[in-house]
């Protein structure tokens, strides 16, 4: 099912939230800081997974098995939060094209409706 506006709205603030996390990975200096960073992308996961399950319940297990797998292993905050981030890209890239095309179609269907009531079937003179 896709997702709504509000749904992706929430997704391009989560992804907004990881473009930030994967900056800050490149100040890890020790495992407590590793720790803290990858408590946050887990915390954003969270909110991914909690919007993800009430649009769609396969795309929350795609991210989750993708994403979420592992938690609470601070080593893999760099790797985690790029997935994060690419992740988010890739869906959100994907909705609006979904979103995109659906427009396009309604239009077209749209335009023939209209251009079916404008003369077709008339005889002039």
């Amino acid at each position: 099912m896709p997702l709504n506006w509000e749904q992706t709205k929430a997704l391009m603030r989560c992804r907004g939230m990881a473009e930030e996390l994967v900056e800050t990975t490149s100040q890890i200096r020790s495992i407590q800081s590793a720790n803290a960073i990858d408590g946050r992308v887990v915390a954003v996961g969270e909110e991914v997974l909690r919007i993800l399950r009430d649009a769609d319940p396969e795309m929350a297990r795609e991210f989750n098995a993708v994403v979420m797998e592992g938690s609470g292993m601070g080593v893999r905050a760099v790797p985690r939060a790029a997935a994060l981030l690419g992740w988010l890209k890739g869906a959100i890239e994907s909705e609006t094209w979904e979103a995109r095309l659906r427009a396009e179609e309604a239009l077209a269907e749209a335009r023939l409706h209209a251009e079916r009531g404008v003369g077709f079937g008339h005889r002039n003179g």
